[in-house]
């Protein structure tokens, strides 16, 4: 089954660049563009591992700064500053929380229809490529 098209416009400088690297590897356009746009895309899962390793290491830092804060809490007695305190420890504990979901939101999940179409289709007597 052949690969779907995939057409988009670039700037006449990018075109003209585009064309005096193809001619230089003696290849089309397109197919340097293919590559290109291959090797980026490929390194979407490393960056997002980058990502999330980021989120994860502040919001550990959030966690150990609310940790402290609540040793501190207990030696406290003005009343005032005790306030201050807990308003702070719900600020941090709040955007742990965002934190958490925006990790949630970018970490890729198996789809339950798209198993049961996979084992739907391993189970046919005769297997065909699925259509578009």
């Amino acid at each position: 089954m052949p690969n779907p098209r995939i057409f988009f416009r670039v700037s006449h400088s990018v075109a003209n660049d585009l064309q005096a690297l193809a001619k230089r590897f003696r290849t089309t356009p397109g197919s340097i563009a293919k590559l290109i746009v291959v090797r980026e895309v490929l390194h979407i899962p490393a960056l997002l591992d980058a990502h999330d390793q980021a989120l994860q290491e502040i919001q550990q830092f959030h966690r150990d700064l609310v940790a402290t804060l609540e040793d501190y809490l207990e030696e406290m007695d003005d009343p005032e500053k005790r306030s201050g305190v807990h308003q702070i420890i719900a600020e941090l504990n709040e955007q742990s929380q965002t934190i958490e979901a925006i990790r949630s939101a970018a970490s890729p999940r198996p789809s339950p229809l798209i198993a049961m179409l996979i084992e739907r289709h391993d189970q046919e007597p005769v297997q065909t490529s699925f259509a578009y």
